[in-house]
């Protein structure tokens, strides 16, 4: 009897802090996470023991219901609410907005930033459900630990007093006893009834058929629009498979214009070359943004050099994760991996596209001095910003593209760096002109400019002027592309750094998904600029 008692009441102490942190999941608060949607949208997830679905309630536009997962044979369901939905899937006829469909497209084009996306969710809200139960099992824990450290104080001390007096210590350790095992039924049963099938919620889930095959395959609509969303989930899925589709033909394409250019479907890594990656202008076009960053993993780049015009709204919907991570600038840091981006700012890079590059690690350029590649570089800004719906202006009337030309040539004659660049290539006339600086490189050109020596008295400059990776054109307006309607061409800007040769290859995104390649050799760097290379 003994022995059975010490073990009944050994399971008890593990228990009671296990039973505590159940319960303690079970009334805890929903947990808010941000920038998971569109405007920087935040969504409260209350986690539900027992409940057979997990449900989205998107207010007035309705909700989606699908099976909950089962963990050790008890449902966990989640209810999920976005905080704020500052989107409209209808224009001001009642119709499906095209313009919506298309944004949300964006967002769903991508699986692998899809995963990535769903992934990071999954782990916030599993991290603070699993520290909730973690603290509580340990303040229970440690509250056990010193209970028993007091009873063996107290039985010490009653050990040491003489006979008359140890009745008075013994019903003061009842009372403990008593007041601890209340405490442990209390933590326990009511856990124990959590986690038994009694609690166990079931919710009739019936997936909608026109739905299979989609993003949202599984799902139940629900709510009072739910035949308009269906319209608008089928064609979200149809306009994202399609550029899923074409890109997809894009990576085939490249691989093989590699092959048939390079010998293979990339370079191996060589600590003889600097190698850039250099694009310009995706105006939202993140498509291009995945083919350019893979291409620069499958080209051993050292970095990856934007130009400018990231976005083309530069609003917070198109800047920040969104649903999917599903627009440039996310898709772009996101295959990149470990390639360090640098970048100048376009017309259409507002302060909120600023804020989240600097977010993925992205180094964008002040006029400063610093290092691309290991080769010492400035960058420069424009001095324009076009705001949504806006046409460009200076962003301080006392800047001008005039001025900050002018600054940039004296900076660059002052610290003769090995590259200057810009969106603007109107910015970096001076710097031509001067000679002070062995390469130069700017976009801003929807066709783009053959790459080309200047020679100048103080030396020769090496002039690259890139077109629209973005595929735009003249014309083309303001707004992202799912795919180029012209051709999309991005860079590699070699450079040896034993001879000092130079060498741009270009690779150019055709609006059928074909791809080419073509080189042109610039000319070799001199001994002094060499040694700039490091």
């Amino acid at each position: 009897m003994y022995y059975l008692r010490r073990a009944v009441l050994l399971l008890v102490l593990v228990l009671t802090p296990l039973c505590g942190g159940v319960l303690a999941i079970a009334v805890a608060p929903a947990v808010r996470l941000h920038d998971v949607g569109l405007d920087g949208l935040d969504l409260d997830i209350r986690l539900r023991l027992g409940q057979g679905s997990t449900d989205i309630d998107s207010a007035l536009l309705g909700g989606l219901r699908t099976k909950a997962p089962v963990l050790l044979g008890k449902p966990v369901g989640f209810d999920i609410r976005p905080s704020d939905l500052n989107l409209s899937l209808f224009d001001a006829k009642g119709a499906l907005d095209t313009a919506t469909i298309d944004v949300i497209g964006h967002l769903f084009s991508d699986p692998k930033a899809q995963r990535a996306e769903r992934d990071r969710i999954v782990g916030q809200v599993f991290r603070y459900y699993g520290s909730i139960f973690c603290v509580t099992v340990y303040l229970l824990a440690s509250l056990e630990l010193l209970g028993y450290l007091y009873l063996k104080r107290r039985k010490l001390q009653l050990d040491r007093l003489p006979m008359r007096a140890r009745p008075l210590f013994q019903r003061e350790s009842t009372v403990v006893h008593w007041v601890a095992g209340v405490l442990a039924a209390a933590l326990v049963l009511p856990a124990l009834y959590v986690l038994s099938p009694l609690t166990n919620r079931s919710s009739t889930t019936q997936p909608d058929p026109q739905l299979s095959g989609t993003f949202l395959s599984g799902w139940q609509l629900t709510g009072p629009f739910t035949y308009l969303i269906r319209q608008a989930a089928t064609s979200v899925d149809s306009l994202a498979k399609s550029e899923q589709v074409f890109y997809d033909q894009v990576a085939k394409n490249r691989d093989q214009a590699y092959r048939d250019y390079y010998g293979s479907d990339g370079l191996p890594r060589d600590s003889d070359f600097v190698r850039i990656v250099v694009l310009d202008d995706l105006q939202g076009t993140s498509g291009m943004a995945r083919t350019v960053a893979e291409a620069a993993q499958k080209l051993h780049a050292d970095a990856i050099l934007n130009l400018g015009d990231l976005t083309a709204t530069g609003t917070p919907q198109e800047s920040y994760l969104s649903y999917l991570n599903g627009y440039t600038v996310g898709v772009l840091a996101q295959y990149a991996k470990t390639i360090p981006i640098y970048s100048s700012l376009g017309r259409h890079d507002t302060p909120t596209v600023v804020s989240y590059a600097k977010k993925l690690h992205i180094t964008v350029a002040d006029g400063d001095p610093h290092k691309v590649a290991g080769l010492p570089a400035i960058g420069s800004n424009s001095p324009y910003i076009v705001n949504f719906g806006q046409a460009a202006r200076l962003k301080d009337p006392a800047v001008t593209t005039d001025s900050v030309a002018s600054a940039l040539q004296q900076k660059a004659c002052a610290d003769k760096p090995m590259l200057v660049y810009a969106h603007d290539k109107e910015l970096l006339n001076g710097v031509v002109d001067s000679g002070c600086v062995p390469l130069v490189i700017g976009g801003h050109s929807y066709d783009g400019e053959p790459s080309k020596d200047i020679s100048t008295p103080s030396g020769v400059v090496r002039k690259v002027i890139l077109g629209s990776t973005g595929g735009h054109g003249a014309g083309d307006g303001i707004g992202g592309l799912t795919t180029p309607r012209n051709n999309a061409p991005f860079l590699l800007l070699s450079i040896d750094r034993k001879t000092g040769e130079v060498r741009v290859d270009t690779t150019t995104v055709h609006p059928d998904a074909s791809v080419t390649v073509s080189g042109t050799n610039l000319s070799p760097l001199t001994g002094d600029e060499r040694k700039q290379l490091g």
